[in-house]
């Protein structure tokens, strides 16, 4: 099948509807030979941060304010002579011709593997000199689309980002806020795909692949490199040089990129997944996919003397087990206009995360309040056409009128009450910590005065003893910086007792909230403790009726320490080692209301079900200890306040 680009909806930084103060300007790049459309044109007002990319049909669309209105356009294309224009007085409509740019295969270099590799390598030392050395926020227009293979569209989602980027002398990752999102989600799409996306909105970062050092662009040994041919882009000379993975078993990608001959500055890439790399959905746990063809475009362009990232595309053919569906799906994100001036990040509550489902938030297409917006009409060769419309989905809602209304009906209801499950679900998330507690008590050999048993229960115990917990902890995101939590804590040596429940909540303070981040949470609550010793092991069972002692035959542990409760706060720092990974350290302060001294008898004999448990007050019928062989009525168990952990954050 050919390669079928998924058409560009151009917007632009000022308004999501059109407003007065806003010139449009429209047209077509064709090439001047053949009069064959070109895709991926980049077209910018010269000397500013405004512009766009052609569509597959050659067609734009340019959003400007009226003070750039008389102002250059520049058309630029790899393989092609740059041109420039002035738009006429009232001409807001342009036909581009662009000159094809030819040179002759016998003048190109053979270079050998070490000295391209050099050449690959230089570039990359100078991604801080040609790409931004600063802090920027760019505004750009997310698409995404699933389609039958050769079938309906599916699924769209559209929204326009706003794009935080550090400087590209470091890989760190920046952020993505939703300025506006709108959704189609085709009636009865659960029976032909069950699997939700997330992620795709980050792919301002996830596919410049020089900011983020790819293998590729470190000229790695894991891959083989040839100089292929020669081009041109804006009057300058490119490296075409072809790339695929060292060896056939190793996965990764293949294609080409291009590098300015002058500036060494990457300009583009464009690749598809090899056999093996293709394999990686098969492995994801839940999703039962296997990918087939998988594609990507990735575009640079110039402003002002340093290289943005313009355009990225992407396509993968993939097959749902479940279903049996062969589907395709899309994803493209153009820059509209940015603004190195505005350093400042997103702030913390406005950021999106990268495993955000924007379909769970979006607004309905028809619903939304910029649906006016010029959009592309999917045809009836399901390509997009130059058409304008309220809709790309004309045509297939036209195909579903036959289907019985309640049905339909029926089935988006399923998929709305799914949706609403998944976005509950997608805020939960999970921690594992370790925490470290002391305790004060009398330091020598403890025993249990137990009427009517001879059983010697002792165990040597020093002042001080430290306690150490495993703690489980669910949380429930209530907003960006707000959780509600349930921590559940038990003893990680066999021989002691610790039961900990607490109810509280999670206020978290941003330190870093881009690439890697940092944050600090307060986490006050409502703690049950019950921290206990074990004296032993005895030959009986323990049985109280009418407030009665009684012995039977069998085996029991004896513990000995206090039940409390009270207010609990811990202050955490937490890293992201990764997406979906937090490691954190803590500190907390446990504030005791009430304590009292407990005696804990577990039965050892028996099953599951006949198995007791039970907590007496210490001292209650006639149940005391010995410390040196002398009684004590209130032995010392003092519970220090302060404890510390580390662990780590499943989140979604």
């Amino acid at each position: 099948m050919q390669f079928k680009y998924f058409g560009i909806v151009l917007l632009t930084f000022c308004s999501i509807v059109v407003h007065s103060n806003t010139t449009i300007i429209n047209g077509t790049v064709v090439d001047k030979n053949t009069n064959d459309p070109i895709a991926f044109v980049n077209i910018a007002v010269t000397g500013t941060y405004y512009g766009t990319v052609s569509n597959a049909s050659g067609k734009f669309i340019l959003h400007l304010p009226n003070n750039l209105k008389n102002d250059t356009i520049t058309f630029s294309c790899i393989g092609y002579e740059t041109f420039k224009l002035i738009p006429l007085h009232n001409s807001n409509t342009l036909n581009i011709k662009l000159t094809p740019y030819t040179r002759q295969i016998n003048e190109i270099t053979v270079m050998p593997d070490s000295t391209l590799r050099s050449l690959i390598r230089k570039a990359c030392r100078k991604i801080p000199e040609n790409y931004p050395d600063f802090r920027t926020r760019s505004k750009g227009f997310y698409r995404d689309a699933m389609k039958e293979y050769d079938g309906n569209y599916l699924v769209l989602t559209e929204a326009i980002l706003d794009v935080f980027k550090t400087s590209y002398k470091y890989k760190t990752i920046g952020q993505i806020k939703i300025d506006n999102s709108r959704k189609y989600i085709a009636p009865g799409i659960d029976s032909i795909n069950n699997i939700s996306f997330y992620g795709g909105h980050f792919i301002p970062h996830t596919f410049d692949l020089v900011k983020k050092r790819h293998l590729i662009v470190k000229a790695s040994e894991k891959y083989k490199f040839k100089l292929s041919a020669y081009t041109k882009i804006d009057n300058r000379e490119l490296y075409v040089i072809h790339f695929e993975p060292s060896s056939h078993e190793t996965e990764g990608y293949i294609g080409k990129m291009y590098i300015d001959k002058e500036s060494l500055a990457f300009v583009k890439f464009e690749y598809k997944s090899n056999e093996e790399k293709l394999k990686w959905r098969e492995k994801e746990l839940f999703a039962k996919l296997s990918s087939k063809e998988a594609t990507k475009i990735i575009l640079y362009a110039p402003m002002n003397g340093k290289y943005y990232l313009n355009f990225t595309s992407s396509r993968e053919i993939f097959q749902n087990f479940k279903t049996g569906y062969t589907l395709e799906k899309f994803s493209e994100y153009t820059l509209v206009e940015t603004n190195p001036g505005k350093t400042s990040s997103i702030p913390y509550n406005k950021i999106s995360d990268y495993s955000d489902v924007i379909t769970h938030e979006a607004t309905p297409y028809f619903e939304s309040d910029w649906r006016d917006y010029p959009v592309a009409q999917i045809d009836q060769q399901n390509q997009m056409s130059e058409s304008v419309s309220d809709s790309i989905f004309m045509n297939s809602l036209i195909k579903n009128e036959t289907k019985p209304e309640e049905t339909i009906s029926n089935k988006t209801e399923r998929i709305e009450r799914l949706t609403k499950l998944l976005s509950v679900l997608d805020r939960f998330s999970f921690g594992y910590n370790t925490s470290i507690q002391s305790l004060n008590i009398n330091q020598g050999s403890y025993s249990l005065n137990i009427p009517g048993n001879n059983d010697n229960l002792n165990r040597s115990l020093s002042s001080v003893n430290t306690m150490w917990q495993l703690e489980v902890m669910l949380s429930y995101r209530l907003n960006k910086h707000t959780e509600i939590q349930y921590l559940l804590a038990g003893n990680l040596r066999k021989k002691d007792y610790t039961e900990v429940h607490k109810m509280g909540f999670s206020f978290s303070l941003p330190i870093k909230p881009y690439g890697k981040q940092w944050l600090m949470t307060i986490q006050p609550g409502y703690k049950i403790q019950n921290t206990m010793l074990s004296l032993g092991e005895t030959n009986k069972l323990f049985r109280y009726n009418n407030g009665e002692l009684s012995l039977k035959e069998g085996k029991s542990m004896v513990y000995w320490g206090e039940k409390s409760y009270g207010l609990d706060g811990r202050i955490t720092l937490k890293y992201q080692m990764f997406r979906k990974i937090w490691l954190n350290a803590f500190a907390g302060y446990y504030y005791q209301l009430n304590s009292k001294p407990v005696l804990r008898f577990e039965d050892k004999s028996g099953n599951l079900f006949t198995k007791k448990k039970k907590n007496i007050e210490l001292g209650a019928r006639a149940l005391y200890l010995n410390i040196n062989d002398m009684p004590a009525q209130k032995p010392k168990f003092e519970l220090k306040p302060f404890y510390f952990g580390f662990g780590v954050v499943l989140t979604k």
